[in-house]
């Protein structure tokens, strides 16, 4: 399999052409109301006008002026809309002319690439505008050409990739215009003014659609799928793939899980870079395609398979919206920049964020933690513990420590590992607590009996008096505040790094500051305080808003505000929410680089006006975050098109009717897929009961040996395990092989490989014999037959035998004796080459005589060795005999197909 990475967007429209009066506005095929562009997407509302959202460098989003609008279509950064006239109207990046649509009438169909468009006008023939008129030197064959469709007559279907124009005529001629990735597709090609045709479809699709440049897809009139293409384009990608790695080593990523073969009873395609959505009759959704983004696996493109009741969606590059029959909006997304992994939450009650990092409280009282890729340490701590937590009614984070408070005042922490200052057993010993709040490796309780004290650079908690009878605090750099029971606010500067040595009235103790003071000792009818950087915020009881410190980013507009029930700060920019759910921000709206080294994402994270049903808001570095009430997720920040104010349009009132035509179930094709589905289904049984057995030994082991961390799956009668951080390797009675004390441990296929990292030398455990072979070597590979290269210390190359005995290299080259033929295996690797019928899985086995043994199942396979076959089902890796049993490997496999099942 070759290695793909998402480009560009592919965007596709499609039109059953039908001899109908231009612009009506009342034909099936003039009912796409969404449209998804790169980081932009389109929504028709109900009456006619069109709303946007996402990205706006371009003005691809001043769209709010458009009337009679009865589809639309997005490129990458541009917007195309059809008005029931017949005449269209863009907006957006014009640098190659794809908006320079102002001319075109009688269009009744328009459709987008990343930087063309293209029209399907009421007499068949096509207009196209972008790239070409650009670049004449290269833009000037169809072969490169998506614009070259002047001479397209009789079209009945059309769509657009990224740069490539597809169309059928009515006879069922494909017709190609553009840079195709893989040349597997005939090319029209003019010679001399003549024009050969280069294919002829033998069976007319009810739609087309294009997966980025690769792949043309027709959806047939049974509901079932064929293509033409890049036969790469929906299987399972590789992403970082190491074939030489023992299955279950963590190695291998969930991309393409479902794929499009086995797809049935679809009425329509969606396409966004390399995900293909399809559209069931039942309103249900599935997904296919690849999700090259190794940090956040499959979540966003199968996150539409719990929408129901759908009857129209929209996929960008990388994310996808839908409608339901009621006109209420989906949305889904990969993140992108460093917060932008909370916009797939949902269903949360409450949430907590700083640069790089979020926790959230779902409804469920389970939480969730998101750490972007720049905060490291996030990477190290143990934040499965905070998944186990039960019982929470709040969160706090700072960007070194990130904690919560549950129903008994209890304090949970998750840490720096470098917490050098023993946090953990300073929370853990304080009285119940009422709030927590956390600034780096700091932190701030006020208990439920109204004492506070500050935890820090010494090993106990040390009572801050001065603050003591506070009904809410606040705790920034050096400084906290107290709001009082009778709404006055105290502000005091810890002004000496030493203070909490001292003796109270010491100089250098904890001292009101006179700045503070005096800026804040006028405060009153105050309910909740904020501190963000320099700056001190202030909340009060008739909605209006307080401040001092150095406001140096345009905080101060805040002043201004009204109705606001809740604030929170970053030391760029200060959020509030109102009482009607809406948000306001003043502050930094564009990017600032600390230190001229790394982005801060400042920019647009004041872009809230549009928001709506807000329960909750917080104001970090990197973004604003708002909780909705339904349990959604928004985010303004830098590097992340913020889609997700789609979920407040209002697409239609009341019940969509869909008007799609019965589908012709009984076809041959329908007939087939229904008995791979079976021989599928029955593999899956399979699988799930082996994994079971194989689990339920790992269990026995837990309770047999509590002090474990983890049992991992058993293999060949051994598991490994971990305790502390290190791993080790216990039989099936619980007996330990190798204790848990090595850093490094990798099951590979005959024998476990371990070492420490005090010296990296490496030992070896060879299953089958038993055999434990004691840290020496600096090698790390499995044996190969009876022998494994290793290296000595001082470097010498050698073999070792099973038993730990050594040769030479020119010993073990005298081995391999020339007449030596290794044996046959009984089975033969199979392939098929049926393109349609190749995504479920293209490899089988068959036997010496051709006749098939194992069905092509696999979207992987290797050939037999020693009985043995290693295989690849859905992403996951693992082994079959010669009777097509699973004997291991598949970790991790058993939750996705419970899921799936």
């Amino acid at each position: 399999m070759k290695k793909c990475c998402i480009l560009m967007l592919a965007m596709l429209f499609v039109l059953p052409f039908a001899q109908a009066e231009a612009g009506s506005g009342q034909d099936n095929y003039l009912t796409k109301q969404l449209a998804a562009g790169a980081h932009h997407a389109l929504a028709i509302l109900q009456d006619g006008s069109v709303a946007a959202a996402g990205e706006n460098g371009d003005g691809q989003c001043n769209v709010q002026h458009w009337e009679n609008i009865v589809q639309v279509a997005a490129g990458a950064a541009h917007s195309v809309g059809l008005r029931k006239d017949g005449k269209v109207i863009a907006a957006g990046r014009n640098d190659q002319g794809q908006c320079n649509v102002e001319n075109w009438t009688d269009i009744v169909f328009i459709a987008c690439g990343d930087e063309h468009t293209v029209g399907l006008k009421k007499d068949g023939t096509v207009v196209a505008t972008g790239i070409r008129a650009y670049d004449s030197g290269r833009y000037n064959s169809p072969s490169y050409d998506p614009c070259f469709v002047d001479w397209w007559q009789d079209v009945v279907l059309l769509a657009a990739g990224g740069h490539t124009t597809f169309a059928i005529s009515r006879d069922g001629l494909v017709m190609v215009a553009g840079e195709l990735k893989e040349e597997s597709l005939e090319h029209i090609t003019v010679d001399g003014g003549e024009i050969t045709a280069g294919k002829y479809l033998d069976e007319m699709p009810l739609q087309i659609a294009v997966l980025e440049d690769e792949a043309l897809l027709y959806l047939y009139k049974d509901g079932t799928l064929g293509w033409n293409g890049s036969p790469q384009a929906l299987y399972p990608m590789e992403w970082d793939m190491c074939p030489d790695c023992y299955p279950g080593s963590d190695r291998w990523l969930d991309f393409g899980t479902h794929n499009a073969a086995l797809w049935t009873d679809i009425t329509e395609l969606f396409v966004g870079g390399y995900h293909v959505y399809g559209l069931k009759t039942d309103g249900t959704v599935v997904a296919a395609g690849d999700v090259i983004n190794p940090y956040a696996g499959y979540v966003g493109l199968h996150a539409p398979e719990k929408w129901e009741d759908i009857v129209s969606l929209a996929a960008g590059k990388d994310f996808v919206i839908g409608v339901d029959r009621s006109g209420k909006m989906y949305y889904a997304g990969l993140p992108r920049g460093e917060l932008s992994g909370v916009a797939l939450w949902q269903d949360m009650e409450q949430m907590t964020a700083v640069q790089g990092f979020a926790m959230g409280l779902d409804r469920k009282g389970m939480v969730h933690t998101w750490s972007s890729e720049t905060q490291l340490w996030r990477m190290w701590d143990d934040r499965d513990e905070a998944a186990n937590w039960k019982n929470i009614v709040s969160l706090e984070a700072s960007l070194k420590l990130a904690g919560g408070i549950d129903k008994d005042g209890k304090i949970r922490l998750i840490l720096n590992p470098e917490d050098k200052y023993g946090l953990f057993s300073q929370a853990a010993a304080m009285g119940p607590a009422r709030q927590l709040v956390l600034h780096g490796n700091e932190a701030l309780v006020l208990l439920r009996d109204g004492r506070v004290f500050w935890l820090g650079k010494q090993m106990e908690a040390h009572p801050v008096p001065v603050l003591n009878g506070a009904v809410s605090v606040a705790l920034g750099e050096n400084i906290a505040l107290g709001v009082m029971e009778d709404g006055r606010v105290q502000s005091y500067i810890f002004q000496d790094p030493l203070w909490f040595l001292k003796a109270p009235g010491e100089n250098g103790s904890l001292l009101p500051s006179d700045i503070a003071a005096s800026r804040t000792e006028e405060w009153r009818n105050v309910v909740s305080v904020a501190i963000g950087g320099d700056v001190s915020y202030a909340l009060t009881e008739e909605g209006k808003m307080l401040m001092a410190g150095n406001a140096n980013y345009g905080q101060e507009a805040a002043l201004d505000w009204e109705n606001i029930v809740a604030i929170s700060a970053s030391p760029y920019h200060i959020a509030g929410l109102k009482a009607d759910g809406t948000v306001v921000a003043a502050g930094w709206n564009e990017e600032i680089d600390e230190e001229g080294w790394m982005p801060l994402g400042t920019k647009n994270q004041c872009n809230v006006e549009h928001w709506k049903n807000v329960k909750q808001v917080i104001a970090t570095v990197g973004g604003t975050i708002g909780v909705c009430c339904d349990g959604s997720v928004l985010l303004a920040g830098a590097d992340y098109a913020d889609v997700s104010p789609c979920l407040s349009w209002k697409l239609f009132d009341g019940e969509y009717q869909r008007k799609d035509a019965p589908l012709q179930t009984e076809s041959a094709r329908v007939q087939e897929i229904a008995a791979r589905k079976a021989v599928n289904n029955s593999l899956v049984q399979q699988t799930l009961d082996y994994l079971k057995r194989e689990n339920k030994q790992s269990f026995a082991i837990e309770q047999m040996h509590p002090e474990y961390d983890k049992v991992y799956a058993f293999h060949n009668g051994y598991a490994m395990v971990t305790k502390d951080g290190c791993y080790g390797l216990v039989d099936e009675k619980g007996k330990e092989i190798l204790p848990p004390v090595y850093d490094f441990m990798n099951r590979a296929c005959n024998a476990t490989v371990y070492a420490s990292t005090s010296d990296w030398l490496y030992g070896f455990f060879v299953e089958d014999t038993g055999k434990l072979i004691p840290p020496a070597f600096g090698a790390s590979q499995d044996f190969e037959g009876e022998y494994v290269n290793v290296m000595l210390p001082d470097e010498t190359e050698m073999y070792m035998d099973r038993q730990g005995n050594l040769i030479t290299e020119e010993a073990y080259k005298a081995l391999q004796l020339p007449e030596y033929q290794p044996e046959k295996p009984a089975l033969s690797l199979y392939v098929l080459d049926d393109y349609w019928k190749s995504y479920e899985g293209a490899y089988g086995y068959t036997d010496a005589a051709g006749n098939m043994v194992i069905d092509p199942i696999f979207q992987l396979a290797w050939e037999f060795e020693d009985g043995l076959a290693r295989v690849n089902l859905w992403g996951y890796e693992g082994y079959i005999n010669e009777q097509g049993e699973i004997v291991g490997g598949f970790e991790g496999l058993e939750e996705r197909l419970t899921q799936t099942k």
